[in-house]
């Protein structure tokens, strides 16, 4: 079901209507909605909460918790190095193995990962999503 602003209204009503202490729980598909709502909108964030029927504290913390996640993900680039196939004077040479390029991926935190190969980035990579 395609998500509108009356159908938001509505979650959100119910949400606040379940019988549990505390403020309501709400689901990332609600906060996704909201923030694009806040952005796309020609309005600021306190006329988008007033219309989403949230408090502009809330919206608020569901904007800037995506803003931090969008700052950890940063776009990257793997240039991969050619390698050549070991001869048979190098199989009898293990001093004279082809190179294997090893990756450093950096978080923007400034965290390093050093030594990675291709295989152990794309696996760290797809873990991240």
């Amino acid at each position: 079901m395609a998500m509108t602003l009356e159908t938001f209204r509505e979650e959100v009503e119910r949400l606040r209507a379940a019988a549990r202490p505390g403020p309501p729980k709400y689901p990332q598909e609600l906060k996704d909605f909201a923030v694009h709502y806040a952005r796309t909108m020609s309005k600021t964030n306190l006329h988008a909460a007033k219309d989403l029927g949230v408090s502009a504290t809330t919206l608020y913390g569901w904007i800037h918790a995506r803003n931090r996640s969008a700052r950890r993900l940063r776009p990257v680039t793997v240039v991969e190095e050619e390698t050549t196939a070991p001869t048979a004077a190098q199989d009898a040479s293990p001093s004279e193995a082809p190179h294997v390029p090893a990756l450093t991926l950096t978080t923007a935190q400034g965290h390093r990962v050093d030594g990675l190969s291709m295989e152990q980035t794309v696996a760290l990579l797809k873990g991240l999503q």
